[in-house]
């Protein structure tokens, strides 16, 4: 069981790392010192030009709500 679980736990691991890779591209040509980040029109603009954000949020990744297990509605 206590194997299961670390392989379970390597797995995860090694597929967030693998996912974090992917997520930002390393053939983007980043200025030191761009400049402040500021809004012109609908775009977030530095001095390279448009900017976008990457990033990855596993915020409630496991979190288990009530509706999915039926649990009793508490009030």
């Amino acid at each position: 069981m206590k194997f299961k679980l670390f392989t379970l736990g390597l797995l995860c691991v090694f597929s967030q790392l693998l996912f974090a890779q992917n997520a930002f591209p390393t053939d983007t040509k980043v200025q030191p010192n761009a400049g402040f980040l500021r809004v012109k029109g609908k775009e977030i603009i530095n001095n390279n030009g448009a900017f976008i954000f990457r990033g990855l949020n596993l915020g409630n990744w496991l979190l288990q709500e009530g509706y999915m297990m039926q649990t009793p509605r508490v009030v």
